[in-house]
């Protein structure tokens, strides 16, 4: 099973990842999946406590409202993304997305009903809603889909405030992996490989 998800330019094979599962680095992570409607466990974004985990109820969660609101407004945030140092703006043109991407982002991901709502200045990655409200970022360039936050709001904190949060999406799969985590599982295995 690879990733094929990631910057980077080959596959991270799984299988290496679930037998470093072991290790405490790794113990704390977890493997979450993206099943379209049903829940998934998610780290809590605002508070402290990341290593608690919560439901994932999609339709409304008042605890996460609640802690939500710590937060800057969101027209702070969007205000803040103007200053992102990869030059995000708003862009809600559907020309950003080709059907055959969103019929790709469909058929593997489970996500439906996207559209676009900020683009960075390359052009090549573009942050999304899809019919539930959840944001998703796709890589174009890279070929790499990125869950992002439940709704606009926490999408934006976890970009500006929370990265630790994002997770790539696999594609075989559907599971999520936080972006630290895989980040490292390729610096493992870049110091594992022999030099030739």
């Amino acid at each position: 099973l690879y990733l094929a998800t990631t910057k980077f330019s080959r596959s991270i094979s799984l299988s290496e990842r679930s037998e470093r599962e072991n290790n405490s680095k790794f113990r704390r992570m977890g493997v979450r999946e993206l099943l379209g409607d049903q829940s998934m466990d998610l780290p809590i974004t605002v508070e402290a406590r990341t290593t608690n985990q919560i439901p994932n109820n999609i339709s409304t969660d008042k605890k996460i409202d609640t802690t939500m609101q710590k937060l800057p407004e969101l027209s702070e945030l969007l205000e803040q993304l103007k200053d992102d140092r990869y030059g995000y703006h708003e862009n809600s043109d559907e020309g950003l997305l080709h059907p055959e991407d969103k019929e790709y982002f469909c058929e593997t991901f489970g996500i439906t009903g996207v559209r676009p709502v900020f683009v960075d200045h390359s052009g090549m990655v573009v942050m999304m809603l899809d019919s539930r409200g959840i944001m998703f970022k796709w890589n174009d360039m890279e070929h790499s889909m990125y869950y992002m936050g439940r709704n606009l709001k926490e999408g934006l904190a976890n970009h500006l405030y929370y990265p630790e949060n994002i997770c790539a999406i696999v594609e075989s799969t559907g599971e999520l992996i936080p972006v630290k985590e895989l980040k490292a599982l390729v610096e493992e295995q870049d110091l594992a490989e022999p030099i030739k």
